[in-house]
């Protein structure tokens, strides 16, 4: 599989969105999801555990409410496996592992921006 540019991904998500929504371009909401390397760190030096599915669904209603469900999502992560799982959403996009740090550099041209605490 051939990388991907950072205005193909963003462009392809637009694509598929207004394709399902026939709205106006969405407002892009960037997820970086860090997981594997970090969840020793956070027992560590916070004595916490990792954010679940239940901060990501909470995350993901807030920028719907914010943006008047005119947003589509773009994730990327370590650990796409939680992902799939916890950010279940007709309008993310998720990254190929082979896209992952062109997907990480899309999520810096998002509108808006969610991180775990890891981030």
């Amino acid at each position: 599989m051939s990388c991907m540019s950072v205005r193909e991904i963003l462009a392809d998500v637009q694509q598929k969105w207004q394709s399902q929504q026939q709205h106006c371009p969405p407002v892009l909401v960037g997820f970086h999801v860090r997981r594997t390397d970090y969840a020793s760190h956070a027992s560590w030096a916070f004595g916490s555990k990792l954010p679940g599915t239940t901060y990501f669904t909470r995350a993901l209603n807030y920028y719907r409410k914010k943006f008047s469900n005119k947003v589509a999502f773009v994730a990327a992560s370590d650990d796409m496996a939680f992902v799939r799982r916890s950010l279940v959403c007709t309008r993310m996009c998720i990254s190929p592992q082979s896209h992952f740090r062109a997907i990480v550099r899309a999520l810096v041209a998002c509108s808006a921006f969610e991180e775990d605490f890891s981030s």
